[in-house]
Formats: C-alpha cells, structure tokens, sequence
C-alpha cells in the first residue's frame, strides 16, 4: 500500500471519533445553563453527591424494574448528560460514573442505539476505560440486527476501541467487516458512505496490523482529557508499552510519540 493511501485510511479511521468526540462535548456545552445552579457547591459537596450518585446507580442496577426498563434506560441517559456536562464536578471527581450508566443503560435496554454513540467515547476518553466500553457493545450487540437503524455504527465504534486503544487488530478487523455488511443492509446515503470507510479501514487493517502511533496517539488523547490520577497513570502505562518516549521536568510532562515502522 502507497503511502497516500496509508494516510487516506488513517483519517477515515479517526474521523467517526473525532465526531463523537464532538458531540459529547456538545451536550456539555447544552448543559451549562441547567447547572449553573451548583456553582456555589464545595469541592466537599460535590464529593458527597458523587458517593451518593454512585450508591443510586447501584441500587439502580439491582432493584426489579417491573416493565419499566425503557423508561430507565432512557432517564439514565438523561442524568448521564447532566453528570457529564457538569465540568466544575468533573474537575473534581472526575468521571468514574460514566461506565455506570453506560452498563445501566445497556442492561435496561441494549437497543437504544444513540445512547453507545455518546457513551463510548464518555467512557473510552473522559473515564479511560476503553475495555468497559467494548464489553458493553459486545453485549449490546447480542440485541441488535441490521435492521435497527445506525446499528452498524455500534460495530464501528467498537472497531475503534479495538484498534486504537486495546491493541486488537484482527477482532478490528472483524467489527469494520461486520459494520460494512450491516451498513449495505441498511442502504441510505449515509449508511452507504460508512459501509465504504469501513472497507477501506478493513483494508488498513489488513495491510497495516500493528499501528503503534495510531494507538499510541489515542492514549494521548485520553491523558489529555484524565481528571484522576488513576486513568492518567493508566494511560502512561499504556503509553510506555507502546514505546513512546515520555520525560517529567518538574510539572512538565512530554511525550514523543512512537513511528511505525516503513
């Protein structure tokens, strides 16, 4: 594969994330309004909402829903923006909750396809934990057929995950394989435009199975947005076992990323 073409199939590759990315910091921008409310709240209160959002959340996921689910599934999404789009918290907290209403939300219903669009990358970049994140699709996928609409983009998402952040090449493969069938199912314009990305990511795959940088630069991108100290040594972690060259001067902390291979 030439060179240009490399670079082709590298942006197809980071464009659906770049989107999410987008979006999610979108709906925070739309919360600002409702939250301004909390702005006189101590670094204490906003630690004893957490523990006692966390203590809700589980018993959320433990307590009968009689019939219900969907309507849960679909107010969980709801406190999920709220709980993201509310940055002052954040800054103290973190964002450790957001798996926890991403697992709720595929529990009580695995079809609500638009929830995995703002979740993922929520969980992947914001929480750090990429892994959660493909476990959930891969149990919400059980739910799902080609027929729902953007379903096929839960396979690319997961693509992304695989590749960029866990280092699973040929399970990559698989889901950009799996989202270009579903995506001809279901046959609109934009699902057309995708099915062809993911081919040609397929391709990248095929050609190209061990993208250090790409992986490398996602884990940037996560210690870029870390808030708490465990994600952000998680991602350091990751990033030496790529290769990258990281040096600390004082607060400074830089990090080269590593080339691949011609």
């Amino acid at each position: 594969m030439n060179k240009t073409l490399k670079n082709i199939n590298y942006l197809s590759l980071i464009s659906p994330l770049v989107l999410i990315i987008l979006c999610v910091l979108s709906i925070g921008q739309l919360q600002k309004p409702l939250l301004t409310r909390q702005i006189d709240l101590t670094p204490q209160d906003i630690q004893q909402q957490e523990t006692l959002t966390r203590t809700q959340l589980h018993l959320i996921q433990t307590l009968p829903t009689i019939g219900y689910d969907n309507i849960i599934a679909g107010w969980n999404f709801l406190n999920f923006v709220q709980y993201f789009g509310d940055g002052n918290a954040r800054d103290i907290t973190g964002y450790s909750l957001v798996p926890e209403y991403y697992r709720i939300i595929v529990n009580k219903d695995p079809r609500f396809v638009t929830s995995y669009l703002f979740l993922d990358t929520a969980t992947s970049l914001f929480a750090g934990r990429p892994d959660i994140s493909v476990e959930l699709m891969e149990q919400g996928l059980q739910h799902l057929s080609p027929e729902i609409p953007s379903a096929y983009l839960v396979w690319t998402y997961k693509g992304i995950n695989e590749l960029l952040f866990l280092g699973r090449t040929q399970d990559a493969k698989q889901s950009y394989q799996t989202a270009s069938e579903w995506a001809k199912i279901e046959n609109t314009e934009t699902s057309i435009a995708i099915r062809q990305r993911a081919l040609e990511t397929a391709q990248f795959l095929e050609n190209n199975p061990d993208s250090r940088s790409a992986r490398a630069s996602a884990w940037m991108m996560i210690l870029g947005n870390a808030r708490e100290e465990e994600v952000r040594q998680l991602a350091l972690q990751q990033l030496d076992e790529l290769g990258a060259q990281i040096t600390i001067d004082g607060n400074n902390l830089s990090v080269t990323i590593p080339q691949d291979d011609p």
